[in-house]
């Protein structure tokens, strides 16, 4: 990101039902910043890459990850009440070197009785991770951007410049841009350079963030 620009944070699922849009509307509620919400991820650049807190989502994190072009924030949102079984922990642990930073939402009773969650009010907690992501997005470009990873047939598995290989007949879904929204405004200049700080680690690794 450069000065005078304001690209859209780009977030995607590794499935459906993990979370995505959800957290794309928690990002509107907190920050002044365009958000676009691709749906399942298929490709391309991705800042924050978001799966459940179950074995079948996580599962999907190795095929996701081989299609980013720059390690992403990873999102665990706990869809389901519970911590992580050993076949979720599992999965994490084996992505964490490919990710920037990863960071848990836990599991938020009265979203569940919403139609379109988090509402008008973003629990304290939720709204503290958000305020950390600007650093932890830094971290993206640090390294190198890295190639997609090859298919057996020598080309690449996900190609990072497409959500959808030519030719295919699959049409992905639509991506949703959003407008920004009144609210803290997003730093100046890009994000900054301040490392981000992490709360207590909790088993497995992850940053520990409670609420609701």
């Amino acid at each position: 990101m450069t000065d005078g620009q304001r690209p859209p944070l780009v977030l995607g699922g590794v499935s459906g039902g993990v979370g995505t849009t959800t957290f794309a509307r928690v990002l509107l509620a907190e920050w002044k910043i365009p958000v676009r919400d691709l749906g399942v991820y298929r490709g391309g650049l991705v800042h924050l890459l978001i799966t459940s807190n179950t074995a079948a989502a996580t599962a999907q994190l190795g095929r996701a990850l081989a299609a980013c072009p720059r390690p992403p924030v990873l999102i665990v949102m706990h869809t389901v009440p519970g911590g992580l079984s050993r076949a979720s922990k599992s999965h994490l642990r084996s992505a964490g070197p490919h990710l920037a930073a990863t960071f848990t939402v836990f599991h938020q009773r009265q979203w569940t009785e919403l139609e379109a969650p988090p509402g008008k009010t973003i629990p304290k907690p939720v709204a503290d991770l958000v305020r950390r992501l600007p650093d932890a997005v830094r971290l993206m470009y640090s390294a190198p951007a890295r190639p997609a990873q090859p298919s057996a047939g020598g080309r690449p598995a996900h190609p990072p410049s497409a959500v959808v290989p030519p030719g295919r007949a699959v049409v992905p879904p639509r991506p949703r841009s959003f407008p920004p929204r009144a609210g803290p405004a997003f730093p100046a200049g890009g994000l900054p350079v301040r490392p981000p700080q992490y709360s207590a680690p909790q088993p497995g690794g992850l940053g520990r963030v409670t609420g609701g």
